[in-house]
């Protein structure tokens, strides 16, 4: 995931699916990858979607 932020050009968006023990590890790579989480859904079996935006 740390690979497509990097990828991403400022202003664009990206969901990801995650397991929700992984937020921490997420919140690291975003602030590292200059990114922020604009959008947070749970969905079925433990996973969260989440919008993440290059800034």
């Amino acid at each position: 995931m740390s690979s497509r932020l990097q990828n991403l050009e400022p202003g664009m968006t990206v969901k990801v699916e995650i397991r929700k023990d992984q937020r921490s590890n997420i919140d690291i790579i975003c602030r590292v990858r200059k990114s922020e989480i604009i959008a947070e859904d749970n969905i079925p079996e433990n996973l969260t979607m989440l919008t993440l935006r290059k800034r």
